[in-house]
């Protein structure tokens, strides 16, 4: 036997065993990325999470803080778009940027793909990775803000009206993460570098927010707030989350600070922008790694 071969036969061996179902493959992959993606900067993480946090926090007190906001939805949306701002801007970049990128740089795309796992179990595992970092920062502005809520509302509070809160917000926070961390994925997908797809989302989040506040302030136009991911999270989950019953017996806000009055347009408009933008990058991705796979 030759040298070669007999260096191949040390290498290589054949593996027998039961594949596990599709599921558990997702979860090997969040597993696997979770290690990866804090094993890059546990620091890094560290920092701008707790930064996120704590810069997030005081949404959770505008119940409080200003007379006349005395819808909950509106106070619980306020603080899930206030929190959303910074984990997009600080957390996203650092989460986000290298989960498929480490991946293209590394060649690790083969290793997946050589294996059962279809393209739909890595999209999903990329996107639970990047979830699993960034539920605390969004989500505990908006637990505060319901608690405070609540306690704001004294004993017209009900039980079932508080759980009601509470699942609002739970079916809202896929509905805010997702268009961040697809929109990252795609600009991870494009690059090998984790420092430009961040960079290059970053530059994109700002000036959308920055148009989109020309748009409403400036030029008047009861549109412009639709070119804002974080104001279509805010209508959106306003819509979504219950106001309180009328037996509740609660003060109605002033007209001017009603999200109404600010973001007239149905809530639908909001609801497919953000779906879009969550089309757009999974379809990014998903033809990035096609691409991929044909040069393999």
């Amino acid at each position: 036997m030759s040298e070669k071969s007999t260096l191949f036969d040390q290498s290589y061996q054949e593996w027998h065993g039961k594949l596990q179902p599709h599921p558990l493959r997702v979860v090997a992959i969040v597993l696997q990325g979770v290690k990866n993606t804090w094993r890059r900067s546990p620091l890094g993480i560290s920092l701008l999470g707790g930064f996120a946090i704590l810069l997030s926090l005081p949404n959770a007190f505008l119940g409080l803080m200003m007379p006349g906001m005395t819808d909950p939805a509106f106070n619980i949306s306020a603080a899930l778009s206030g929190s959303l701002t910074w984990t997009y801007l600080l957390m996203i970049p650092m989460v986000g940027s290298g989960l498929i990128a480490s991946d293209v740089k590394h060649n690790a795309l083969l290793m997946y793909f050589s294996k059962s796992i279809v393209r739909a179990d890595y999209v999903a595992g990329k996107i639970l990775t990047a979830a699993a970092f960034l539920a605390l920062p969004l989500l505990l502005a908006p637990m505060l803000a319901v608690g405070i809520s609540i306690y704001g509302l004294g004993t017209a509070a009900t039980n079932a009206y508080s759980i009601r809160l509470f699942l609002g917000l739970l079916v809202c926070v896929p509905i805010a993460l997702l268009p961040g961390i697809a929109i990252i994925m795609a600009f991870s997908s494009c690059t090998r570098r984790t420092f430009l797809a961040g960079v290059g989302w970053v530059v994109l989040y700002l000036v959308l927010e920055t148009v989109s506040a020309i748009l409403t302030n400036a030029a008047k136009l009861p549109w412009g707030y639709l070119v804002s991911i974080s104001n279509n999270v805010f209508r959106l989950t306003n819509a979504i989350l219950p106001s309180p019953p009328p037996e509740m017996k609660v003060p109605p806000m002033p007209p001017e600070m009603s999200a109404a009055a600010r973001l007239s347009l149905s809530a639908w408009y909001s609801a497919g922008i953000l779906g879009g933008l969550v089309a757009i990058g999974i379809g990014i991705v998903i033809w990035r790694l096609s691409n991929t796979e044909r040069r393999s």
